[in-house]
């Protein structure tokens, strides 16, 4: 929730700094950090259905922004390249079952 209250700082300030923002821009602006906060409750498994704001989100493209913005930060990559079955715990004879690990000691 912190990058949440950064990002809506900066834009405040941006704003600010432009001159005065519009009743427009902090109604949208808004709209957006609802989306994220919605995102942020479901990550963190305070809400567990989202159909309930489906017609938010279908409407309001301000707040799909933002619950997308959320998600897509959120998203982990596996940082190796390699075939999956390297990636599930086999770690050769360290992560290896008995049979494979006598194989290997054998070799």
């Amino acid at each position: 929730m912190v990058e949440i209250k950064s990002t809506l700082e900066k834009v405040l300030e941006r704003a600010a700094a432009m001159g005065h923002a519009s009743k427009e821009d902090l109604a949208s602006e808004e709209k957006n950090k609802q989306g994220m906060r919605l995102a942020a409750d479901y990550l963190q498994g305070n809400t567990k259905d989202l159909a309930g704001s489906q017609e938010l989100i279908e409407k309001e493209p301000l707040f799909r922004k933002g619950l997308v913005e959320v998600f897509l930060r959120n998203i982990i990559l596996p940082r190796d390249e390699g075939p999956a079955e390297n990636r599930e715990g086999n770690a050769g004879p360290f992560g290896a079952g008995k049979k494979q690990r006598r194989a290997a000691d054998n070799f």
